[in-house]
């Protein structure tokens, strides 16, 4: 939003390119700012006079963002810094502050620069891991705190925070705020007596605005939309206030083993909130399922019907899977506040936690029955169906385990220097060590999301899903070389989950759709 509050900026997509647009508050015709371009924005800042739009943004083969700005009404965009990695904010005397990545040092850089780029000076430093600045920055009203997002450990859980930095010496202190899940923006009061920050308060719950105040650090949720919210702006008043209103829609599809998605069929309708799905042993659907806001395990049949719940409760049970006898179900829950890896019969029944490791996650049964392959604190790792002590196959950063249909190797998302962001989809033994096979993404990884990996029915090759600029398709990595093929055509939505049935023939997906829309909030 502009400091008068009279317009505001924002980008559109539409055919994989995306559009910088301005429209006033009380106008209905947009202008258009910057062209349409296969670019991501990442984040759009009037400048304190209004006079300049900044923004940051990003080519999908290049792996940091590049600031510009442009005159509010139009003109030629004027390039001032590369390797941005966050949204700029000012200070009243035109400073901006702005957050990047450096790999080469492990480390995330607070920086702060004149108007026109020059005179760029590190203020603060944070390991990679703390994610600083990624999901907010803000300069305060008086010029001499700048507010930063960043990830800590609450509990024995990865929560967010907001971090103060003193402009003046760099001082750092830790805003008190409830412990949240995600933050997706943060503006200052026109006064500096808080903040607004846009935030979940706890996993897989509809993003709400809160007023923080300063420095208490006593927050009050001021809004309760169903769907949530997504990155936040204000007038310099703090009279006005845009915000981004998200309504989230996901179902279930199956197509043919092909991936012919003009053969799709879709199984289940509506606004319902699924989070993943996998195949049962006898030819039905698991799948998580968020109602009246609570996440369990449900199956159905291939029909969407004939539903049956088999977890219940406050936690959150999802990433489901069966033994493949039947016997078993191996899931995700929170059940004591940090996620861990569990078993229950399945009826849902008799449950047992087999893991109580830190950052755990994707959970997968081995086709004997015997194993659970799963990740923990940045590392692949294994425990009997059983229970025990868990085995670690990984040394270097490696995510998303899956194990093969002879099971004897497990693929995986792996990251062979820690200091690079070039992650590979890589083939290592069942029983760890080295990957013995390496595959470069058929997209490249830079600011898309590594997505569900699986194997073909018949082992001989691999199937993944990319996302970019919101939509998801599913590609094929032969094990014997050559370039990755896409398999699917899709041109909306994004694929979070899919699983092919036991026999082969049936692929399901979970696609997901988003609608964004500007909202304007007036005091």
């Amino acid at each position: 939003m502009s400091p008068d509050g009279n317009y505001f900026a924002y980008t559109e997509e539409s055919a994989g390119k995306q559009a910088l647009l301005l429209r006033q508050v009380n106008g209905t015709v947009p202008v258009p700012i910057v062209a349409p371009d296969e670019v991501t924005y990442i984040g759009l800042t009037f400048s304190p006079t209004g006079e300049f739009i900044y923004y940051v943004r990003q080519r999908v083969n290049e792996n940091a963002g590049t600031l510009y700005r442009v005159l509010m009404l139009g003109g030629s965009p004027e390039k001032l810094t590369e390797h941005v990695d966050t949204q700029i904010t000012f200070a009243p005397d035109g400073r901006y502050a702005f957050g990047r990545e450096d790999h080469a040092l492990g480390r995330s850089l607070l920086l702060v620069a004149k108007a026109d780029g020059s005179d760029e000076k590190t203020l603060a430093t944070h390991r990679l891991s703390d994610y600083f600045c990624n999901l907010g920055i803000a300069w305060s009203p008086d010029g001499k705190i700048i507010v930063c997002s960043s990830h800590n450990n609450f509990a024995g859980e990865d929560v967010l925070s907001l971090i103060a930095v003193q402009v003046s010496n760099a001082a750092e202190s830790r805003i008190s705020s409830p412990p949240w899940r995600r933050i997706n923006g943060i503006s200052w009061l026109g006064d500096g007596s808080g903040l607004l920050v846009v935030a979940d308060e706890k996993e897989d719950s509809s993003s709400q605005i809160f007023c923080l105040s300063y420095p208490s650090g006593e927050a009050r949720k001021i809004t309760y939309d169903l769907n949530g919210h997504d990155d936040i702006s204000l007038a310099a008043n703090s009279r006005k206030l845009v915000t981004i209103k998200k309504a989230r829609f996901s179902n279930i599809w199956l197509i043919p083993d092909n991936g012919d998605v003009k053969q799709a069929r879709q199984v289940t309708s509506g606004s319902e909130a699924y989070y993943d799905l996998s195949w049962t042993p006898d030819g039905d659907i698991l799948a998580s399922w968020k109602v009246n806001d609570n996440l369990d395990l449900w199956v159905m049949d291939t029909e969407g019907k004939n539903r049956r719940q088999l977890t219940f409760g406050p936690a959150l049970d999802f990433r489901g899977q069966f033994s493949p006898d039947g016997r078993y179900i191996i899931y995700l829950s929170n059940e004591r506040d940090s996620y861990n890896i569990w078993r229950a019969g399945a009826d849902g029944k008799n449950k047992v936690q087999l893991t109580s490791g830190p950052g755990e996650f994707t959970p997968r049964i081995s086709p004997d029955g015997r194993w659970v392959f799963y990740q923990s604190d940045g590392a692949i790792r294994k425990v009997s169906i059983e229970g025990g002590t868990p085995l670690q196959l990984t040394s270097k950063p490696a995510t998303n385990p899956v194990v093969s249909p002879n099971g004897t190797l497990v693929a995986c998302y792996y990251l062979d220097n820690p200091k690079s962001s070039e992650w590979q989809v890589a083939i290592i033994p069942v029983s760890g060590g080295n990957p013995i096979k390496t595959f470069e993404a058929p997209l490249g990884l830079i600011r898309c999301k590594r997505g569900v990996i699986r194997w073909l029915p018949d082992g001989k090759a691999l199937a993944y899903s990319y996302t970019c600029d919101g939509v998801s398709n599913l590609w094929i990595q032969q094990l014997n070389g050559g370039k990755p093929k896409r398999l699917t055509d899709f041109g909306a939505d994004e694929i979070t989950s899919f699983d092919w049935s036991r026999d082969g023939r049936q692929l399901a997906l979970l696609r997901v759709s988003e609608m964004n829309d500007v909202a304007l909030l007036v005091d």
